[in-house]
């Protein structure tokens, strides 16, 4: 990722660069909302223009005055910390407002990096009026840019300028693309920005004790052993009857659709308060979704770490929650960098077993030997027959059942073959399996 180049956005809060980094990738990652402080990290994204590539970085609103908070005070020092290391920066404006104290604030430090400062004046309903004005143009960074990032108005000559400079091609962000997505969740304040942090070795997440410090899932591309991560750092998982306001939905909705669209979820429980409703409800909805799982106990550091103690504590869980003897609980610390590789490791081991093939010969061995040991039991007079099974699909290995009758398939059933199907074929610790029936019809209608 060395040779691609990056860009920071920068600028007081509300000055639309969330909005104008969804429009420059053509997502909504971002959340916007007139709150200010909503983006806290600063957040990387792939861009594309003109045949090139580059890494866009989007930041916290910077306020600069004395006696701001903990949290405003880390989210200035993470953009110091970034500005030096970017090929570019957009110093973005707002027309309507014209530069504040903040902005002549901004100004005095980018001047020792004058050269990669683009000024970019945003929300401009009147360009051609606004630019007649000096104020910008006093700035010092030359011509400033003027656009609508709601719009979408002089987008395109801005990504012109940017990339005119840059040789990356878009192949270079083709690792990205191709990253195992891994959703780090879990209730607020378990630690899953400090996880994030210690298993990338770098400050990519603001940490806080207080509760909702990481409002926006933050994605951090991470290398191992050759292959490409995407760790995803979500917002934490509140009950429902406890959201307080828009901006916490729209942040816990985000969270849910990184579960979703994960290829692994790393659910974090405090190992002080082991499992909880909000827990189990998470877990719920991972086993759902059919998305692979490890459990990582945060926090173990601050226990007496004995394997009793652990084991205690296994068996606290899985009364909680029996549907987790199918996945993996590591016990850890983020802060003592505590099982943290293997934790990493434990990641591709279970990533790789959910794209394994099993050939049909075989699940139709195991049919064979699950019926002769247990049958299902007979509804209404009518005992169930397997006729095959097929794997359909990987990641997750979808298993498709034809059967006599669809009806006859109980959900204690279900269960049991997938735990047979687990035991029987071994190393599918973490990985969720998606089992679907299918009556003769369908049997006849394949033929």
């Amino acid at each position: 990722m060395s040779n691609v180049p990056k860009v920071l956005i920068i600028g007081r809060p509300n000055v639309g660069k969330s909005t104008l980094m969804n429009r420059i990738t053509e997502t909504r990652r971002s959340i916007t909302a007139e709150e200010s402080g909503v983006t806290r990290d600063i957040r990387e994204y792939p861009a594309f223009w003109n045949g090139k590539s580059f890494m866009l970085l989007d930041s916290g609103g910077l306020l600069l005055h004395k006696g701001v908070d903990d949290i405003q005070s880390k989210i200035e020092q993470r953009v110091f910390d970034t500005i030096e290391s970017v090929d570019k920066i957009v110093f973005l404006v707002d027309s309507r407002s014209g530069f504040t104290s903040v902005e002549d604030s901004i100004i005095k430090v980018l001047r020792t990096y004058q050269d990669k400062v683009l000024l970019v004046v945003n929300k401009c309903d009147n360009p051609a009026m606004m630019l007649e004005s000096q104020e910008f143009y006093k700035a010092g960074f030359g011509e400033p840019i003027a656009i609508s990032a709601m719009q979408g108005y002089g987008v395109a000559d801005l990504l012109d300028l940017l990339v005119n400079s840059f040789s990356s091609k878009e192949e270079a962000l083709g690792h990205y693309k191709d990253a195992r997505r891994i959703a780090i969740v879990g209730r607020p304040n378990v630690g899953k920005s400090s996880l994030l942090n210690a298993i990338v070795n770098e400050t990519k997440s603001i940490v806080h004790d207080m509760s909702g410090t990481t409002r926006d899932t933050v994605e951090v591309l991470y290398t191992y052993h050759g292959q490409d991560y995407l760790f995803l750092d979500t917002a934490g998982i509140r009950r429902r009857a406890k959201i307080r306001d828009t901006l916490e939905y729209f942040s816990i909705l985000r969270s849910d659709n990184s579960i979703a669209y994960a290829d692994l979820v790393i659910l974090v429980l405090d190992a002080t308060l082991l499992i909880t409703d909000q827990d189990k409800k998470i877990i719920n909805f991972v086993i759902e979704n059919k998305r692979n799982m490890i459990v990582f106990v945060n926090k173990w550091d601050t226990m007496e770490r004995s394997d009793m103690l652990r084991q205690d504590c296994t068996k606290l869980i899985l009364q909680g929650v029996p549907a987790l003897q199918a996945y993996p609980i590591l016990f850890g610390s983020a802060t003592e960098r505590l099982s943290l590789g293997k934790l990493v490791n434990l990641i591709g081991v279970v990533i790789d077993q959910s794209m394994r093939r099993v050939p049909t010969s075989d699940l139709n061995r195991f049919i064979e030997d699950v019926m002769l040991r247990q049958p299902p039991k007979s509804k209404k007079g009518k005992r169930l027959a397997v006729y095959y099974v097929t794997q359909a699909e990987v990641g997750p290995p979808t298993f498709v059942f034809f059967i006599n009758d669809t009806s006859l398939i109980s959900m204690a059933y279900r269960r049991f073959l997938e735990k047979q199907l687990r035991e029987f074929f071994g190393g599918l610790e973490g990985v969720a399996i998606r089992m679907k029936f299918k009556s003769k019809q369908h049997l006849r209608s394949s033929d």
